[in-house]
Order: C-alpha cells, then sequence, then structure tokens
C-alpha cells in the first residue's frame, strides 16, 4: 500500500540536469543586491539568475522574478534574450514539477529559437518539452520530442547536451521496462563523458544504471554498486546536490528492495543534513515525505505521520501545490493502511481537490479510485457511487484518447502500405482493432477487480465488527 511517491514523481527532475548551483541565501542576497545596477541585456541574465536561485526556496519569488526576466526581455524587443527567459522560465517550472506550465514556456521558447535558427536553442527546448512530456507520463510525445533532439544534437556535435538527451531519454524506457534500450543509453552516455572528460557527465551515466537496476528487482546490489559509484564522484567533485541525490536513491534500495530499514534511515538522514545545509527547502520537504513512508513501512505509523506532516508544512511554505497535492495522497496512504478510512478519506479529497483545482493529473484520479474504496471501507453507498462514476468517465475517456492515438497509427502504416510496402501478411487494422479490444477487456476487468476490493474493505470491516 505504503509508496514512493516522491521518488516517482521527481526523477526526472532530480537527474535530469546535474550542474544545479547549489543555492543558498548568500547567493539570493548577492543577486539581489547586484539588481538595481543593471541594465537591458545584464539585467535580465540578472533577473533569470535570480529566479533560479529561488527554485528550491520560494515558488512565488521563483515563478515572479522569471516572469519580470521575461518582461524585461520583452522590452528589449531581443528574440534570443526573449527566447532565454521563456527557456529558463520553463526550467522553474519543471523543476517544481508542474510539467504543464513548463510545456507552455519551452514551446514558447522554441518557436523563437527557431525563428532564429538557433541551433542550440532548439535541441535544449525539444529536450525539455520530451522531459515535460515525460513527467506527465505521455511518453509517446516524450519520445518524438527527445529523438528529434537527438538527432539535431548528434547533427551539430553537441556532446554534453547529446549526453543530457541519452539520460532522459533513457529514464523513459526504464518506466517502459525496456531495459536494454535504457541500458545502451547510458552507456552511449557514459561513453560521451569519457571522451570529453566530464566526470559530471559520467557520474550522472552512474545514477542511471542504478536506477536502471533499481528498477530490476533481482539487481538491487548492483543498483547500489552504481549510486556508490556515482557517490564517490559527486564527492570529489563537491556537488552536494547530486550526493545528496544518489543518499536518498540508495535509501529507496535500502527500503524497497532489501528491507534493511536502518540502513535507509541512515542514508536518509545524511541526504536531509545536506538538503539543510544548502537551504534546499524544497529538497527538505521530499526527505521529509519520504523517511515518513519509510516509517510507515514499518510499522511505525505514528512517526510517518508526524515526518509526512513536516514535509506538508514545507511544501505549503514554498508554495509547491503539485507536491502539497502528493503529500496529501501520502497521508491517505499511512492511514488507509491503517484501515482507519475516515481519516484517509480526508486527505485524499485534499489532494483530489488540489489536484482538480491546479489541474494536474497525476494524483486527480488516483485519489479518486481511493476515495470510493475508502467509502465501500465505510458502508456510504452514495459517495461510494459518486466517487466511482468519476474513476469511471476518466476511463472511458483514456479509452477514447486510445482509439484516437491508434487510429491514426493505422493510417500511417494503411499510407506506408500504399505507397509500396507490399508481400506482408500483416494486417495493421486488424492488430490495432485487436489491440484496441484487448486494452478495453484489461480496463472492464480492472473495473470489476476494483469494486470487489472496495467491497471486500466493506465486508473485512463489519466481520470484524461482529466479533
Amino acid at each position: 500500500m505504503i509508496m514512493k511517491k516522491g521518488i516517482l514523481l521527481f526523477v526526472f527532475v532530480l537527474i535530469s540536469s546535474l550542474l544545479y548551483p547549489q543555492n543558498n541565501l548568500s547567493t539570493i542576497d548577492k543577486y539581489l543586491k547586484e539588481l538595481p545596477e543593471k541594465q537591458g541585456k545584464e539585467k535580465v541574465n540578472q533577473l533569470i539568475k535570480l529566479s533560479a536561485a529561488y527554485r528550491t526556496t520560494s515558488f512565488f519569488n521563483c515563478i515572479s522574478y522569471g516572469n519580470k526576466a521575461i518582461s524585461e526581455a520583452k522590452a528589449t524587443k531581443d528574440t534570443i534574450l526573449i527566447a532565454n527567459a521563456l527557456y529558463a522560465l520553463g526550467a522553474n517550472y519543471l523543476k517544481l514539477s508542474d510539467a504543464k506550465n513548463s510545456l507552455n514556456y519551452f514551446n514558447d521558447a522554441l518557436l523563437n529559437y527557431q525563428q532564429i535558427n538557433d541551433p542550440k536553442g532548439i535541441v535544449k527546448s525539444l529536450n525539455k518539452i520530451g522531459e515535460s512530456y515525460a513527467l506527465l507520463a505521455e511518453y509517446n510525445h516524450a519520445e518524438t520530442s527527445l529523438t528529434k533532439a537527438l538527432n539535431n544534437s548528434k547533427r551539430i556535435n553537441y556532446k554534453e547536451l547529446t549526453a543530457r538527451i541519452l539520460e532522459n531519454y533513457g529514464i523513459i524506457k526504464i518506466h517502459q521496462k525496456q531495459f536494454k534500450v535504457a541500458l545502451n543509453m547510458f552507456l552511449q552516455m557514459r561513453n560521451i563523458g569519457e571522451e570529453i572528460h566530464s566526470q559530471s557527465i559520467i557520474g550522472g551515466s552512474y545514477i542511471g544504471l542504478g536506477i536502471l537496476y533499481d528498477d530490476d528487482d533481482a539487481n538491487p546490489e548492483k543498483a547500489l554498486r552504481y549510486f556508490e559509484k556515482a557517490k564517490k564522484i559527486f564527492i570529489k567533485l563537491g556537488d552536494k546536490e547530486q550526493e545528496s541525490r544518489v543518499l536518498n536513491n540508495m535509501a529507496a534500495v535500502y527500503s524497497d528492495k532489501l528491507n534493511e530499514f536502518k540502513k535507509a534511515q541512515n542514508l536518509y538522514e545524511q541526504s536531509l543534513k545536506i538538503k539543510q545545509e544548502i537551504n534546499d527547502k524544497k529538497g527538505i520537504a521530499l526527505i521529509q515525505n519520504n523517511m515518513g513512508l519509510l516509517y510507515a513501512r514499518s510499522g511505525n505509523h505514528a512517526k510517518a505521520i508526524e515526518l509526512v506532516n513536516k514535509s506538508l508544512h514545507s511544501y505549503k511554505q514554498i508554495g509547491d501545490k503539485v507536491n502539497v497535492a502528493m503529500v496529501y495522497y501520502n497521508l491517505g496512504d499511512i492511514y488507509l493502511d491503517q484501515e482507519k478510512f475516515t481519516e484517509a478519506v480526508q486527505y485524499y479529497k485534499e489532494s483530489y481537490e488540489l489536484s482538480k483545482k491546479i489541474d494536474v493529473n497525476q494524483y486527480l484520479y488516483e485519489s479518486c479510485k481511493r476515495i470510493f474504496q475508502c467509502y465501500a471501507g465505510l458502508g456510504n453507498f452514495d459517495e461510494f457511487i459518486h466517487y466511482f462514476n468519476i474513476y469511471e468517465e476518466h476511463i472511458d475517456k483514456t479509452i477514447t484518447n486510445l482509439k484516437k492515438d491508434q487510429f491514426a497509427l493505422t493510417e500511417k502504416k494503411f499510407a506506408k502500405a500504399e505507397s509500396g510496402i507490399a508481400g506482408s501478411n500483416n494486417n495493421p487494422i486488424s492488430t490495432q482493432a485487436s489491440n484496441l479490444m484487448n486494452f478495453k477487456f484489461v480496463v472492464i476487468v480492472s473495473i470489476i477487480l476494483l469494486i470487489m476490493f472496495s467491497f471486500l474493505y466493506l465486508y473485512h470491516r463489519e466481520n470484524k465488527n461482529k466479533y
């Protein structure tokens, strides 16, 4: 029941950029003092740096200074400056896990880079568009953008940028369980790092390989070996951000795969200490969340609730609503794990309502599913039906979207056949129809199983009350 929501949510954001500056209050103070002296292009660049410095400490200031940078850039009518400011704000939204807003700004940046034919800007934007789609779990769109980015980056021989794209692509392949493809991409990344003598890229490839083997239940020890290699590199480089990240990933392996909670707890505490040293409030909130889930898995629900509530407070302080929705969901899971349906449903509703308000689907329908399960446990059939219908409508929309995608793919295959591809015994139309029927069958069976599971809660609860 208890899951590592935080790690799943941040996997693209946390691994995507290997050289984030270590933002702290002294850096922000420095930028603020220098700002009044800046004019024109220098002022825009200073606002961009100031916005980035607030990424981990204040959502409001991060976005506010990012918008000021765009406004100042537009006043100069300098297309490259406008594109850079748009790209920077997109990167801020992505760092804050708001992929829908990041897509808007990266797409606008891409248009500006295309207008002035800036090849590096085009590749960077395509890479980040792919990364944003990946965070939304829209992997087909992500692959389309990343393929364009990779081809263009290789064509213009941007080695470091190619490595970053391979990194994002590899993570997508892990999610799709295409481990051999992911392995090849991380090895290519490592080769580039060795070729250009970049320890940072080599360390990043080891993080990717660690995540790859962590996702394969048979190889947690191999995952840890790669994380150890990455840790040594980033300690040597003095990169506290990456060191903390690796410790967090190692803790997850010990917790989820090896059930060694003491080792996991120690690693989380080391990671948390680094986050506190560099004043990364967002990172502190994530580690608090993950430590809370660790305690829940080990059966200490009181400590779990204490830590996850601290995470909730931290995310609220910096204004990170996406992750507030995540933490509400996790609190619901902790209470549901104890069969405390009344408390659980309250937190799932908080997650559901906030997700609906900020238009983020990641926890919207998952919370909805949990809500009707809780109402089954409480014997409240009216509310059960209400939220079940919402969830069922979502499933119907998913099928409709799948139909559109598959019909488009069918037309594409049919067009290829018409253009002279002969002698094949495959029937793309019947194959797609069969796939769609199979998907619908799986969805229907899943809904039936969900109903059965929900009423099992109710049955179990009623029988417990009899004895």
